[in-house]
C-alpha cells in the first residue's frame, strides 16, 4: 500500500465543519481523510474530505490537490472493492447483501447553491446497485436531502436557540420539492458508525483491495 494511503483514526482530531468526526475515520494521508457517515443514502456511502478546513475544491491549496483526489481514487476502488466486487457482501454487523456491477457515483456540492450543508468540502463516494432507486437520478434528490440534514444538525449545533424558524423554513421548502431529510434512513449512533469505521479500516489495512491482478 502506498506510503500516501495511511489508516488509523487515532491521528488528532478531525473536524467535518463543527462536528468531530475523528472515530469516523478509516483511511487518510497527509491532506485527507476517509470516513463513515451518519446517514448513509446506500450502504458504503463514505465521504473523502480535506484535514485542514476547507470551504471549496476551488480553496484547495495547489499542493493538496493531487494527494486529495489521490485519496479519492484510492477510497473509490477500496468501495468498489468492498460493495461490489463480489456477488455478496457482509457489512460490519455481519449481515449480507447481494450486489451486482460495480459502479459509483462519486460527488461534490461545491457551495450552497449547489446543495453543501457544511461549509467543508466534501466528496461523496456511493457504491451502486442494480436497482438500487427505481429511477437512476434519484440519488441526487436524496443527495441533497442528505445535505439538507447536515444542515438541521449543524444549525441546532451551532445555534440551539436560534434557528427554529429557519430550519422550519427549509424543511417546508424541502416537502414542496419531494425531498425528506427525515425519511426511513435514520441517523445512526455513534457506536455504530465506529464500529463500521474499525471494521473498513482492517479490510482497507489488509490491502486485497490495492493488489494489481
Amino acid at each position: 500500500m502506498s506510503s500516501a494511503a495511511q489508516s488509523k483514526q487515532g491521528e488528532g482530531q478531525v473536524k467535518f465543519g463543527p462536528f468531530d468526526v475523528s472515530t469516523q475515520v478509516f483511511a487518510r494521508n497527509e491532506v485527507a481523510v476517509a470516513l463513515v457517515n451518519i446517514k448513509p443514502i446506500v450502504p458504503g456511502h463514505v465521504l473523502v474530505i480535506p484535514i485542514h478546513p476547507t470551504p471549496l475544491l476551488s480553496d484547495l491549496p495547489p499542493q493538496d490537490i493531487a494527494p486529495f483526489w489521490t485519496l479519492v481514487h484510492q477510497v473509490s476502488s477500496f468501495v468498489k472493492h468492498i460493495y461490489t466486487v463480489s456477488s455478496s457482501t457482509s457489512d460490519s454487523a455481519g449481515t449480507s447483501s447481494s450486489t451486482s456491477g460495480s459502479a459509483l457515483t462519486i460527488g461534490v456540492q461545491d457551495g450552497t447553491l449547489a446543495g453543501q450543508s457544511v461549509p467543508h468540502l466534501h466528496v461523496h463516494i456511493l457504491p451502486r446497485r442494480e436497482g438500487d432507486f427505481a429511477e437512476n437520478d434519484e440519488i441526487y434528490t436524496h443527495l441533497e436531502a442528505f445535505g439538507m440534514s447536515l444542515f438541521k444538525r449543524q444549525k441546532s449545533l451551532l445555534e440551539p436557540a436560534g434557528v427554529k424558524a429557519e430550519v422550519k423554513e427549509n424543511q417546508a421548502k424541502q416537502s414542496e420539492r419531494g425531498l425528506d431529510a427525515s425519511s426511513t434512513r435514520t441517523e445512526r449512533s455513534l457506536e455504530e458508525m465506529q464500529k463500521e469505521a474499525r471494521w473498513l479500516e482492517r479490510k482497507w489495512d489488509e490491502g486485497d483491495w490495492n493488489r494489481e491482478e
